[in-house]
């Protein structure tokens, strides 16, 4: 059974709709109609019943009159074929005689719903998180910190975002949807450079054959480092960049102009495969990454490179390992990742360990991290993270980062904020 449900307000009705034998005269009517789709067992011959259960509120301005009736009726197309004609005949009764046959707005609605097979839904979800920040001003690296300023700063940990997302069932398990991610931040109430900086998808698929995408979303690569973050890149704890060790996608962390491949989950692993074109003005940007999770393990590898001019970033490449394990009262997370930038000439090394323990509604979380970039000085950061669940939706946190760098002053940074996910 599949249902919907349609409202429709219909101002200024006259007494003569379709064919009613008696109907006051009314100003606004309300309609509610909630449809049942009754399909076969075999879904061959498609809708085999269709219920329309109607809830209409009328209201007489002139009179000063409120009614509401409520009525279903069954309808059962002639034939369920391609071409068929699925005319019924409308007519319904409601409570206090009211009669309708051949209801233009209730054969209208019938009609449609009957034809329309596919299903589709549009979503919108989001996430808005404020708080205020100090930092000691120190000049050492420290990602997601207050750089070298001593003031207090309202900033977001979670980037702040308004998404929407579609789907349209088109059968045996194929679908095609789109997401599209607004990033901004409350504080000020700006948009982000990009306007749909998070991601822009068009993809089908089905999860017997895997999803084809296009458009802007995050490199495979990606999503070992993110994972191995308990802070996900977010607040004054963030590991966040450094796990790419000096490494920058053509659009830092993602790519445009996508093609990309998402395979099903066969044994627990996934392969994810993209290339981001260059489109003769940027390098192509190319990508894989396969992951396990199955048991409590989390395993995964990625790589990532770019193909095309040194001083557009040519030859530069990232390699990456994740491993984790949920004992359920605790979660330890070892990445690894190892860079070549300046056209493939330097070497960098990264590696983080991690840990999250998860306690009734609460959640703390800890990391220590090191970048080596080439010949240059070693970064470490040392972060403290903690969460309390207000509800599933709602959470208040506190973190605190910790960046060291040899020849500057350790810089400093907390932060306490709240998020809320719609």
């Amino acid at each position: 059974m599949r249902t919907g449900i349609f409202i429709v307000v219909l101002s200024s009705l006259q007494t003569s709709v379709g064919e009613c034998e008696r109907m006051p005269e009314v100003s606004l009517v309300m309609l509610r109609i909630r449809v049942n789709h009754y399909l076969s067992a075999s879904q061959i011959q498609g809708i085999v019943r269709t219920d329309l259960i109607f809830e209409t509120q009328s209201i007489n301005l002139k009179q000063q009159i409120h009614t509401r009736h409520r009525f279903t009726r069954h309808v059962i197309p002639t034939e369920t074929v391609e071409g068929a004609d699925s005319r019924s005949h409308c007519a319904f009764k409601f409570k206090g005689d009211i009669m309708f046959k051949h209801s233009v707005v209730a054969c209208a609605l019938a009609a449609a719903t009957i034809a329309v097979h596919a299903q589709s839904s549009v979503s919108i979800s989001g996430i808005v998180d404020l708080g205020v920040a100090k930092g000691n001003g120190g000049t050492a690296a420290n990602a997601g910190g207050n750089g070298t300023s001593k003031a207090w700063m309202q900033k977001q940990a979670t980037p702040s975002r308004l998404v929407f997302r579609g789907t349209e069932d088109l059968g045996g398990g194929t679908s095609v949807s789109f997401v599209l991610d607004h990033r901004f931040t409350p504080d000020d109430g700006a948009s982000s450079a990009t306007f749909w900086g998070g991601r822009s998808l068009l993809e089908i698929g089905s999860a017997k054959t895997g999803t084809l995408y296009m458009g802007r979303d995050y490199s495979p690569a990606f999503w070992p480092a993110f994972l191995s973050d308990p802070f996900q890149w977010g607040g004054v704890g963030q590991i966040g960049l450094p796990q790419f060790a000096g490494f920058s996608d053509t659009a830092v962390v993602r790519t445009n102009n996508t093609l990309g491949y998402l395979s099903p989950r066969l044994g627990g692993v996934t392969v994810r495969v993209a290339t981001g074109l260059g489109e003769g003005v940027a390098p192509r940007d190319d990508g894989i990454s396969v992951d396990y999770r199955a048991n409590g393990i989390y395993a995964a590898v990625g790589f990532q490179k770019l193909h095309g001019a040194a001083a557009l970033g040519g030859g530069n490449s990232l390699s990456n390992l994740a491993l984790h394990y949920d004992f359920g009262v605790v979660k330890p997370m070892l990445y690894v990742a190892r860079s070549k930038t300046a056209g493939g000439t330097v070497s960098n090394q990264f590696w983080n360990l991690a840990a999250v323990a998860p306690f009734g509604a609460d959640k703390v979380k800890v990391a220590y991290s090191q970048l080596t970039p080439g010949k240059s000085a070693k970064q470490t950061k040392i972060s403290l993270g903690y969460e309390h669940y207000l509800s599933k939706r709602t959470n208040v946190y506190l973190d605190a980062g910790s960046g060291r760098e040899s020849g500057k002053s350790t810089n400093t940074a907390y932060g306490v904020g709240i998020r809320h996910t719609f």
